[in-house]
């Protein structure tokens, strides 16, 4: 399955380290696979042992020894301490919600998949099992509904735990966004992609070789390339962008299509990246190997397959010349950039060092706070790099 028809899985087997840059970036040649509160040092290739979380001045807050954290979603986030299970803090640092889970998700809608024993079920934000674990797999809620999985079948399930939505055993569903739930369907020995609407009827006939989810009314899809029949999947496809009638909007011109967001969206064409927006017209013509996601109006650039990054505005001027080895997004005016030598700080818009380059691992800042790691000791830091304890 291609990476960016990833389905965004609650269940937590592992923590997985990933760079800054591969989660936000469209690649002109091989596309890889929100900010709702302190990014947990797990997140940033960190190393094990401790974690913590840091404020937008540098500052180290919460200060503690977890052996793992999750992000801040709702003013919550699951930790795990040394020798025990998952459990909750807020924004303070105080367990709101005390370590009994064998796994656990972030909060989505007021209620976050927890894992005990063999089974998942949701609790809301006092920490009480509200949908009681029954499922084999569980997944956040997003338009009021949850994916859920028993027995080898698939549905969706209300607030409440009551199943709203049965899927087809011929369907793959994922999860709804904007009233609509992609779904793949194996047909002919290839699979194809259509939607679904919360009546559970195809909304769009399943048709396309790659659909994305819908966002600000667009849906990213592709057609025609051949299926290889080796990796299961398309390749040599088109991409181009469809409403929810299943009307073609934007036509299939690219190579690669990323969803919109802010109006804008990130695109392939002949090899090369650039930006579009809602009627299909170039704001940042083709130029770039990766470009990024816009943030406080500016995003990551890539030149060359192992170049350095830099950023560019809306208008796809480079305001700071590629030069660091890795670069996350711009929050609260400033992005983590790594310098080198295993060493990461922070800049401002004019690509200025205003945050020495002092730690090993560093977050973007969400919420006027960031997580950062020295050595062995994690924690968060302000937006002048103190720590905060």
């Amino acid at each position: 399955m291609a990476p960016w028809s990833e389905v965004f899985r609650m269940k937590r087997t592992c923590l997985v380290l990933l760079s800054m840059v591969s989660l936000l970036t469209v690649y002109a040649q091989k596309p890889p696979r929100e900010n709702s509160g302190y990014i947990p040092a797990d997140n940033i290739n960190t190393l094990p042992g401790q974690s913590g979380y840091i404020d937008p001045s540098g500052r180290f807050i919460l200060r503690q020894t977890f052996e793992a954290a999750g992000s801040f979603s709702e003013g919550l986030a699951d930790i795990k301490f040394a020798g025990t299970k998952w459990g909750y803090i807020d924004l303070t640092g105080k367990m709101v919600i005390q370590p009994q889970f064998d796994e656990t998700s972030s909060f989505s809608e007021g209620r976050a998949a927890v894992k005990q024993g063999c089974k998942w079920g949701y609790i809301d934000k006092s920490g009480r099992m509200v949908i009681p674990a029954q499922f084999d797999q569980a997944y956040e809620f997003t338009d009021g509904l949850a994916l859920v999985e028993v027995g080898g079948k698939s549905g969706y399930i209300d607030g409440t735990g009551k199943f709203f939505l049965q899927s087809r055993l011929s369907w793959s569903p994922w999860r709804f966004s904007l009233g609509m739930a992609r779904v793949e369907v194996s047909a002919d020995q290839v699979k194809v992609w259509g939607y679904i609407n919360k009546t559970g009827r195809l909304a769009i006939k399943p048709q396309y070789h790659h659909a994305m989810d819908f966002a600000e009314g667009l849906a990213a899809v592709s057609v025609g390339g051949w299926w290889h029949s080796q990796t299961n999947e398309w390749v040599d496809v088109n991409y181009g962008y469809i409403d929810k009638t299943g009307k073609t909007v934007i036509p299939f011109d690219f190579d690669y299509a990323g969803s919109f967001s802010g109006g804008l969206a990130s695109v392939v064409f002949k090899g090369k990246a650039g930006v579009i927006d809602k009627s299909g017209k170039y704001v940042v013509e083709p130029q770039f190997y990766g470009i990024g996601d816009f943030s406080e109006g500016l995003a990551s650039i890539q030149l060359t397959p192992r170049g350095k990054y830099g950023y560019i505005d809306r208008t796809g001027t480079i305001l700071i010349q590629p030069q660091w080895q890795d670069v996350g997004r711009f929050t609260n005016g400033l992005a983590p950039v790594h310098v080198g030598g295993g060493k990461y700080g922070y800049i401002d818009r004019t690509g200025a060092i205003v945050i020495e380059p002092l730690f090993n691992k560093a977050s973007e800042f969400v919420q006027g706070l960031a997580v950062v790691t020295i050595f062995y000791e994690r924690g968060r830091i302000d937006e002048k790099g103190m720590w905060i304890k």
